[in-house]
């Protein structure tokens, strides 16, 4: 047999191996994947509100995936694979924010005393699990800096947002913000996560996202 055999015979064994020990790890757990039942492994990092979660070899994670872990939901933020399985990093969400995600409907509610029909418009929101953050991570200083008082970072999972653009605002924390940057550079062939930055507004009337 040849080493390159040899090589992927070893590899295959290790496979098998990990994928039969898997359901028995201490640490293993079935858990919603963006609506699907998945096998995981899940272990706790040196921070509380991370976890590095562990896939089977042939499940293909998704950068921005929402898990529902023990009651609570997670965004992952980072995957990798090695020749046995696939990983990842997954950050408690910490809060939910309102997503318009179909245009707004006309509705027939009656009609006026010439007989013309008179209609509402009606927007409808859906609550999404996000992560937000007040501080960022600095490279050169390789720790978590506070962002500028009053501003925001919320890690979001890409999906149909049609109020989630510049100079819109919403409620969170209540207090009214406005939406000064998304940035879409975790987003792929449109899976992903979109990073919203978003700066507080204590100097006028506040005009609320939903309206």
């Amino acid at each position: 047999m040849s080493n390159r055999s040899n090589t992927e015979a070893t590899l295959q064994s290790s496979i098998d191996d990990f994928e039969r020990n898997f359901s028995s790890s201490p640490s293993f757990y079935q858990v919603d994947i963006d609506g699907e039942l998945i096998d995981t492994i899940i272990n706790k990092t040196n921070r509380n509100n991370e976890k590095l979660i562990h896939f089977r070899h042939d499940y293909e994670a998704r950068i921005g995936s929402v898990i529902t872990f023990k009651d609570k939901r997670y965004l992952l933020l980072e995957k990798d694979r090695d020749e046995i399985f696939s990983f990842g990093k997954m950050i408690e969400c910490n809060n939910t924010m309102s997503i318009q995600k179909e245009e707004e409907k006309k509705i027939l509610v009656g009609y006026d005393e010439f007989g013309a029909p008179v209609y509402k418009y009606e927007k409808a929101y859906e609550e999404e699990p996000c992560v937000v953050r007040d501080t960022y991570y600095s490279s050169s200083e390789n720790a978590q800096l506070p962002l500028p008082e009053g501003k925001l970072e919320i890690l979001l999972q890409y999906q149909v947002m049609l109020n989630i653009k510049i100079n819109e605002e919403f409620e969170m924390y209540d207090k009214t913000y406005k939406i000064t940057d998304v940035g879409y550079v975790e987003v792929i062939d449109n899976v992903g996560y979109v990073k919203i930055h978003a700066e507080r507004r204590d100097d006028r009337q506040w005009v609320i996202l939903k309206g």
